[in-house]
């Protein structure tokens, strides 16, 4: 019953008009900080297997190594 309240609750509220838009997202480290270039690769992993989760299509556009050998994206 919990559920089913829950759904129509959902179901009532109106439709954000850029649910159907597309998004970029950036992983990028942070300038001078050398562990933020290790988990940048990290983070874009995580929210492209999200995306993916989610049915959702994830392109990678772009990527460059950094100076040390992590792949910024």
């Amino acid at each position: 019953m919990e559920r089913l309240e829950a759904d129509l609750q959902k179901a009532l509220l109106p439709r954000d008009p850029n649910d159907e838009r597309n998004i970029f997202s950036r992983s990028a480290p942070a300038p001078a900080v050398d562990e933020s270039a290790l988990f940048a690769p990290t983070c874009s992993a995580c929210t492209r297997a999200y995306a993916e989760r989610q049915g959702w299509q994830a392109e990678v556009i772009s990527e460059s190594l950094s100076e040390l050998g992590a792949t910024r994206k």
